[in-house]
């Protein structure tokens, strides 16, 4: 029992923002409803803070992936990441996402680290569709059974 213990441990922090970071653009990319409450759950926060983490650039590369393909979805998200980077670097930015981890400078992580913006989106359902059409996204990745089986 104890050596079972000790091998199931949590993955560490930065592996955990990076695997977070890729599969919620997956999501993001697959469904606009699911990007829509990403957005509205606070996502866009997190993945510009997990952006500032200089210590793992994989978390870096795969928060920039999905926070560009924000950024084109949602002008609001476009206008959060252009107040936290400025105009020029969010240029850049959005011609190379993976890449602008290596173009901040402290002041630039110290502000992202620092940023607690909140994303409003402008409302076009009720928030018990949104919960409903999550709980089904999750309840489809749950369940290895396909649809067309039933």
């Amino acid at each position: 029992k104890q050596w079972y213990q000790r091998r199931v441990r949590a993955l560490p922090q930065h592996l955990q923002q990076a695997a977070a970071a890729k599969v919620l653009g997956l999501m993001c990319e697959d469904s606009t409803e699911l990007a829509t409450i990403a957005v509205e759950e606070g996502a866009v926060q997190s993945l510009i803070v997990v952006l500032s983490n200089v210590r793992h650039p994989p978390s870096q590369k795969h928060s920039a992936r999905t926070l560009s393909h924000l950024v084109r979805m949602f002008t609001e998200v476009h206008d959060t990441l252009k107040e936290c980077l400025g105009p020029d670097l969010l240029e850049e930015f959005l011609k190379a996402p993976e890449e602008i981890h290596k173009k901040l400078t402290p002041t630039q992580l110290d502000k992202l680290i620092s940023t607690n913006t909140q994303v409003i989106l402008p409302q076009n359902s009720s928030d018990d569709e949104s919960m409903e059409l999550l709980q089904q996204q999750t309840q489809a990745i749950e369940d290895p059974i396909l649809p067309w089986f039933y």
